[in-house]
């Protein structure tokens, strides 16, 4: 489960990803999960979630080497799941000027796990705008969401959409870009994902589901930077938008079973793994 080197998604926004092993739920076998946090480089430096807890020690080895602690000043969460807040405590230790940005109910939802100080929160609800040091980012809620503290963040200076899970995949190898996944195998994992981490995606009103994924259109954005999958760019925007409004009419996913997680033992113990 290891951290993997950074890399840049626009001039000053760096990724800073790691991955997961997990079985893909379609076919027997395993795909991997990127994990991605951010680092938006400026006067006043932005990081965008902090990584999984059982990469901590590389993840911060990772940052500091882009950035002194001393001089990063926002920490914005997309939510309050520990796989974007796992280095929280400690990037908060190190980096003193730093202030949290989320919603509300996700700094109360961080009270149930950490003893966090409430002065050192920015609270900022979707439809909300956060100016810093004359940088403009966006608040909103993605398409699909898996916690009630999600927000999504689209950074005006870059033209990037930092999405949280919306938009992630499960894809077979690692890659930088959507576009050196095989295109199959990409689709594939973008519709197993999104339908089993929010189960709830084909309950919804189609029409309202759309003016959702509108609002993001309209933005225009350059890149989506989901926590969850490589970067889309360029056409690969509209490919996603497309893809996500897809997603209803394919129906809820059959969860794995006992049976599932038996074969998955099974193949793990073929594997060698």
């Amino acid at each position: 489960m290891p951290t993997l080197a950074p890399y840049k998604a626009s001039e000053d926004v760096y990724v800073l990803p790691s991955y997961l092993r997990v079985p893909d739920v379609a076919v027997p076998g395993f795909g991997l999960l990127v994990v991605n946090s951010y680092l938006i480089k400026g006067r006043e430096p932005i990081l965008i979630d902090t990584g999984m807890p059982i990469v901590k020690e590389e993840f911060l080895e990772t940052l500091w080497s882009l950035i002194d602690p001393q001089d990063l000043n926002w920490i914005l969460l997309t939510h309050d799941d520990g796989d974007h807040t796992g280095a929280l405590i400690e990037v908060l230790e190190a980096a003193p000027q730093a202030r949290v940005v989320t919603q509300f109910v996700g700094m109360a939802r961080l009270e149930t796990a950490h003893h966090l100080p409430v002065d050192r929160f920015e609270i900022r609800n979707p439809g909300d705008t956060l100016t810093i040091s004359g940088r403009e980012l966006a608040v909103l809620r993605p398409p699909l969401f898996d916690s009630p503290a999600t927000s999504a963040y689209f950074d005006v200076k870059s033209g990037v959409l930092f999405s949280a899970d919306s938009f992630g995949a499960i894809i077979p190898e690692l890659a930088e870009n959507v576009g050196d996944v095989p295109k199959s195998a990409y689709d594939e994992g973008f519709s197993i994902f999104n339908r089993l981490n929010h189960p709830w995606f084909h309950l919804v009103d189609q029409g309202k589901f759309e003016e959702s994924i509108e609002r993001v259109r309209r933005l225009q954005p350059t890149a989506i930077g989901s926590c969850h999958s490589p970067l889309a760019t360029g056409t690969q925007v509209e490919t996603h938008l497309k893809a996500l409004a897809a997603l209803p009419a394919q129906g809820a996913l059959d969860l794995p079973d006992q049976a599932a997680l038996e074969g998955i033992l099974a193949q793990m113990q073929v594997n060698g793994d």
